[in-house]
């Protein structure tokens, strides 16, 4: 929204889109809980103001996770229609969605995805990949989206290391290992000011 310098979205099932800012703007913004991850995954901070090292590094603060809306584990809400009469709803409506605004600052990035990215790859990495090609210019959004996707696919088909999806599945009694096979789905997007002479 230019009026605010908000990202307005409407977010159903489980999905997902994040912010990403350099942690030097974070600092300026008020009231924001950010985390910081620099371009090799490490977590520094949590709801802490980032340090010049921070600052001067290849380093991504999370500002915005955007809720996923679920009915219970692996259960996300769904459009849909059923012509079955009765009193238990099939499917969610556009009116279950999620409808909110964020303030956002010229050069955030936003990563707006399905579950297969999120599903594969910790938040931590996708921040670390975010910085990288943050890092290397000409810093084309859609490249970004493309190495996310590629991220995805190979961590869902790897059977050794559990995925974010593995760990929350056996948090809830479910044994499953390693990856997630999903579709993938990634819009990558910089913001940026305002062209004032249009």
């Amino acid at each position: 929204d230019e009026n605010l310098d908000a990202l307005s979205y409407v977010n159903l099932g489980d999905g997902g889109i994040v912010v990403f800012r350099d942690p030097k703007e974070s600092a300026k913004a008020t009231g924001t809980a950010t985390r910081t991850f620099d371009d090799a995954g490490d977590d520094h901070h949590d709801n802490a103001k980032p340090s010049d090292d921070d600052a001067n590094n290849n380093n991504k603060t999370v500002v915005l996770v955007a809720p996923q809306q679920l009915r219970d584990f692996n259960l996300p809400y769904q459009l849909g229609w059923t012509n079955t009469d009765g009193p238990t709803l099939t499917f969610e409506t556009p009116l279950h969605a999620n409808v909110a605004s964020f303030p956002v600052l010229p050069g955030d990035i936003v990563v707006v995805a399905t579950d297969g990215l999120f599903d594969n790859v910790p938040l931590d990495e996708v921040a670390s990949l975010v910085a990288a090609w943050d890092a290397a210019p000409p810093r084309r959004p859609a490249d970004l989206a493309k190495q996310l996707c590629i991220r995805a696919r190979d961590l869902a088909l790897d059977e050794d290391r559990d995925s974010p999806f593995a760990l929350l599945a056996k948090e809830n009694d479910i044994m499953w290992g390693g990856g997630m096979p999903d579709d993938v789905t990634v819009v990558a997007m910089r913001v940026v000011r305002r062209n004032t002479d249009v």
